[in-house]
């Protein structure tokens, strides 16, 4: 054999090696043949995962935003004269936004005359303008019965406007809760307003104060005609 001869035989001994070599590891990387049971197992098991991720991340989102949501209802809100309450406590009661007008002291009720009984205003209890006294009175004796500080956060919202008056209701920024409240309130007063002779809104106001916790100042209408 020549030299040419051996030369081109250990070149195919070569070639069968790496043709042997290249076919093993072709085999061991082509994926393995997947019947239909088990292709449709692995789509289940996938999804299932996939199903169980996304529930895991929006409890995971629902818990922070919750937990964003009471960091700021926790918040302490202090006014200026020192008195201090949470955003919850306020949130329990009082809207941002002006709610539509809802008449929560109406002639239907006994409130007014009553009012005008026992202080002796003069004229006429249903006439939609009433003297200054009757809005003070209400606040005193209504919205004086909150336990968080409704009242200035009211204040704010419906602020007093050029003219000394204030464009809308305070109760409009009530939610319906606080709106409850008011003629829970206001029922209260009615009736134990009805158990005083008239002209005694002095010991009425201070039974009434004694009676639902609030403070009692005579000097208060005193200097009002």
């Amino acid at each position: 054999m020549t030299n040419e001869e051996e030369e081109n035989k250990k070149k195919d001994e070569e070639k069968k090696k790496l043709d042997q070599l290249n076919g093993f590891q072709g085999e061991k990387l082509q994926k393995p043949e997947l019947t239909p049971e088990q292709q449709e197992e692995r789509l289940l098991i996938s999804g299932m995962l996939f199903k169980q991720t996304e529930q895991f991340t929006e409890e995971e989102l629902k818990r922070k935003r919750k937990r964003q949501k009471e960091i700021f209802e926790s918040r302490i809100v202090e006014l200026a004269d020192g008195r201090q309450f949470t955003i919850k406590e306020l949130h329990s009661l009082v809207v941002g936004i002006r709610q539509a007008y809802v008449s929560l002291f109406d002639n239907t009720t006994d409130f007014f005359s009553q009012v005008y009984r026992l202080c002796g205003i003069q004229g006429d209890p249903k006439k939609y303008t009433k003297p200054y006294k009757v809005s003070r009175i209400i606040r005193r004796i209504i919205y004086a019965r909150f336990q968080v500080e409704v009242l200035p956060a009211l204040e704010f919202f419906n602020p007093v406007v050029l003219g000394g008056f204030r464009r809308y209701k305070l109760s409009q920024y009530l939610n319906d809760e606080g709106k409850k409240k008011i003629i829970e309130f206001r029922k209260q007063a009615e009736e134990m307003m009805k158990t005083y002779p008239d002209l005694d809104w002095y010991r009425f106001e201070k039974a009434y104060c004694k009676k639902y916790d609030l403070p009692f100042h005579r000097s208060l209408f005193d200097t009002e005609d």
